[in-house]
């Protein structure tokens, strides 16, 4: 048989039978060996020989472990735990306890037990483990859709959110580790919803405070075990003290030529005494190791409890410890370091070194102040998204922020806090459509915290400017909520904002009117967003501002389109494109000609949708707007598609999918797989189209659940049966049920192979420089990544430990430069080593 007869009876391309037979891809996915199985016509015995030989116990077995978030691994290990975290897993997995609240005093180390907890656990969850920290959400009412979002379940209606939440719930075996709930209690009885919804989920939560729910068992997470204070006590005897060891080691770690000695055990036991073993407390005593011996350090905590004790009397004693220590730490603070790390309590989430300058506190070069923090160990430095942060633990923010209120600070600080937010936004609202988009929406993701904090002091405010400004900030950010996914928390704050600015017909106003109707579009609220637009051009007349004319109009165009109202939308567009070329506003421009181009491809006008789809382009990429470039991108696509032009549309929608993705746009690179699957069920790649088809379906309806769309409108009764027809039921429904357990990121990375593929273009093999650096082990990790598999699961096929796997997974992320699994799996599929 020739390796074209072969691909045609396995319904696989002669590039994968190649790959095969030369030895590229020494372990195929099980679908592939299934398929070859059944091409071969094999006997049950052979299928099984096959099967074991090829791809070991997991591929015989026909299962493929699901994709599962993994939690990496702790940098310093958990110190006098090991009992906690025996106790914890216990009650989850031996008691069936489903909910589990770690309580206890702020900075006893619940966070850092509940990771190590999930660590543990997670190959007794088959879905996974997700983490969801709750520290920058003040709002009780939003954490259902907190956790939706992580889930990637954003911009749903807002009334079929928490079912969208369930759905996706539904048939998973999930942990889920809820951080920080204490300042969230009211939301306790959604969270036992979820719980009775969905017979799966197990729920880790920490909080300084049990949620008071009927099954939940709470664990009491105690100080760390304090060195023996007897007259016989020896030093190995201190040395064993867990809070002896954990100050030890972070004293090290600060200045590595510390030691415990003869000489300083008896006053290290006694301060680790002092502080009650609290691990916070702990740490910041251990900063000041650098600079105090152990005794000195002993003498000045000593002498700073009585002036330090301000603590609630009603707070645990072991709490009002640990704030006696931060008010240490602060007491030895200069003013200007005092005083910025006052103002820095109101940074939800940590702020950045701009934030920082435009604070000046007191006239102190900001630097100075915030490098005085660092090393005081009460703040912390990291860099996310290859930003500098600054942020404190949320014990100590609380603690500045009632220092902030006692010396009358707050008002003043709250609004330079709100200014800078205000400021950001603006600047924002007209980045967010040119070539430092991405860069935009990253530093808008890590700010948004900050942005929430800002808009409800706001809100609350009795000054009409400052909710004028309020105002400005929603309306100039609502595409961020868009592109970003956070369409229902956009909505309700444009909705906050409207209802408490003054009702002037101001452009402030017309255009949060527009942001609003936009968000209602995606959420295919088309009537109200119908009204709310009609409202926004109503203002925008009144104003005078031409902008938000040809905004409210072009908002007018997109929402009548969806309706099937042709004739109208070809006017608001028309009037749109009138409106932004007077103003001169290149981006929206190409905006408006996108949706023309739309509404053209919409009523069969395939040569006019073109026309105006490059048009567009053109305008689009002289100014770097990324999201609507590929808009563009699809929509010429889409005509090739149409024309059965298919390699030229792949190409398009190759190009166009890298850029959703890489604006973590998720539904709109679900739209573009579906086209994918489209184009290559036409050219008979009919059980990869059938599994991303599924894949798209399933992941469709977990992200929006939007009714009365259908994202594969190609994929009607006659496809299926033409589908089903050319490779049979069983390898049909092999493929959809595939496609059901592939996860969105999965399907992603094999659409843009499929995609290169179908342009006529030969995935790369391995020829870049950097697979020549992989180990053969490593190779074989990247390769059961790249099927799925979890890392307990990894460890078991090569009989190695977790940790080891883990260890491996680093080196790989280091040596090919990448951030992550999606990344990793992107690359092997495209370099010949899945």
């Amino acid at each position: 048989m020739s390796q074209g007869e072969l691909a045609r009876l396995a319904s696989m391309s002669a590039r994968e039978i190649a790959a095969l037979e030369r030895g590229r891809r020494p372990r195929p996915y099980p679908p592939t060996i299934r398929a070859l199985a059944d091409a071969l016509e094999l006997s049950e015995q052979e299928r099984a020989s096959l099967l074991e030989q090829i791809a070991g116990d997991s591929a015989a077995t026909g299962e493929v472990a699901p994709a599962s978030r993994t939690l990496p691994a702790s940098s310093r290990p958990l110190i006098g735990r090991d009992d906690d975290i025996g106790r914890v897993v216990a009650l989850m997995l031996e008691d069936g306890a489903r909910l589990v609240t770690l309580t206890g005093p702020g900075g006893v180390g619940k966070t850092s037990l509940a990771l190590e907890v999930a660590r543990r656990a997670i190959e007794s969850f088959p879905d996974g483990v997700e983490v969801i920290p709750l520290d920058t959400l003040d709002d009780p009412d939003l954490v259902l859709s907190w956790i939706a979002a992580r889930f990637g379940l954003s911009g749903v209606h807002r009334d079929a959110e928490a079912a969208a939440l369930r759905g996706y719930l539904l048939n998973r075996r999930l942990l889920l580790v809820l951080d920080n709930v204490e300042h969230l209690l009211p939301a306790a009885g959604d969270v036992a919803e979820l719980l009775v919804d969905s017979p799966g989920l197990t729920v880790l939560a920490t909080s300084r405070a049990p949620l008071r729910l009927t099954f939940e068992r709470e664990y009491l997470v105690e100080p760390l075990r304090l060195p023996s204070s007897g007259e016989h006590a020896t030093a190995d005897d201190i040395a064993a003290s867990d809070a002896v060891r954990l100050l030890v080691e972070r004293a090290q770690a600060i200045s590595p030529s510390f030691a415990l000695t003869d000489g300083n055990v008896t006053a290290i036991a006694a301060v680790a005494q002092r502080l009650d073993g609290l691990p916070l407390a702990l740490e910041l005593a251990a900063s000041r190791l650098r600079i105090l011996g152990p005794t000195e350090l002993l003498r000045r905590l000593d002498q700073a409890v009585p002036l330090l004790s301000g603590g609630a009397r009603d707070l645990p004693e072991r709490q009002r410890t640990i704030r006696q220590t931060i008010a240490w730490s602060y007491k030895l603070l200069d003013p200007g370091a005092q005083t910025l790390f006052r103002q820095l309590s109101l940074y939800v989430g940590g702020c950045d070194v701009e934030a920082l300058d435009a604070l000046g506190a007191s006239g102190t070069d900001p630097l100075e102040a915030i490098a005085t923090l660092v090393e005081h160990a009460l703040v912390f430095v990291e860099t996310r998204d290859g930003a500098t942060r600054y942020r404190m633990l949320e014990v100590v923010r609380q603690f500045a922020h009632e220092q902030l209120v006692e010396t009358g600070e707050l008002e003043r600080a709250s609004e330079l806090h709100f200014e800078w937010f205000l400021n950001l936004a603006v600047a924002a609202e007209q980045k967010l459509r040119y070539s430092e988009q991405l860069w935009w929406l990253q530093r808008l993701e890590l700010e948004h915290g900050n942005i929430r904090a800002a808009l409800a002091w706001a809100i609350a405010s009795p000054h009409p400017a400052r909710r004028e400004g309020a105002l400005r900030i929603a309306g100039s950010l609502w595409a961020f909520w868009y592109v970003r996914g956070h369409v229902v928390e956009g909505e309700t704050w444009l909705r906050r904002v409207l209802d408490a600015s003054p009702a002037q017909p101001t452009e402030a106003r017309a255009i949060a009117q527009f942001g609003l109707g936009m968000l209602g579009i995606s959420l295919m609220d088309l009537d109200d967003a119908v009204a709310t637009l009609e409202t926004s051009l109503a203002l925008a007349e009144a104003s005078g501002s031409r902008m938000a004319v040809a905004l409210a109009h072009f908002g007018l165009g997109d929402a009548t389109r969806i309706r099937r109202d042709h004739d109208r939308a070809e006017v608001h567009y028309q009037r749109a494109l009138e409106f932004f070329r007077e103003v001169g506003d290149q981006a929206w421009i190409g905006n408006a000609l996108n949706g023309t181009a739309v509404l053209a491809f919409v009523t069969g006008r395939l040569d006019r949708a073109e026309a105006y789809g490059r048009e567009g382009l053109q305008v689009l990429r002289a100014c770097g707007d990324l999201r609507n470039i590929a808009e563009a991108i699809v929509i010429l696509g889409e005509v090739a598609r149409l024309r059965h032009e298919i390699p030229l549309a792949a190409s398009h929608y190759a190009e166009a999918l890298a850029s959703f993705h890489a604006l973590g746009d998720r539904l709109a690179a679900l739209h573009t797989v579906s086209y994918i699957a489209a184009i290559a069920a036409e050219r008979g790649e009919i059980v990869r189209a059938a599994r991303l088809a599924s894949a798209v379906n399933t992941s469709h309806n977990e992200l929006t659940q939007h009714r009365g769309r259908n994202l594969l409108a190609w994929m009607d009764e006659p496809a299926t049966t033409r589908m089903r027809s050319a490779i049979g039921d069983a390898a049909f429904d092999r493929a959809w049920g595939e496609g059901q357990r592939l996860a969105l990121d999965t399907a992603i990375a094999e659409a843009e192979v499929l995609a290169t593929e179908l342009a006529g273009g030969e995935v790369a093999e391995a020829v870049d420089p950097r697979v020549a650096t992989l180990s053969t082990r490593e190779i074989e990790v990247i390769r059961l990544v790249a099927t799925g598999m979890t890392n307990g699961a990894i460890a078991e096929q090569l009989y190695i430990s977790r940790r080891t796997v883990d260890t491996h997974l680093r080196r790989i992320y280091l040596k090919l430069e990448l951030s992550g699994r999606t990344d990793l799996v992107r690359f092997a599929l495209n370099h010949g080593v899945a």
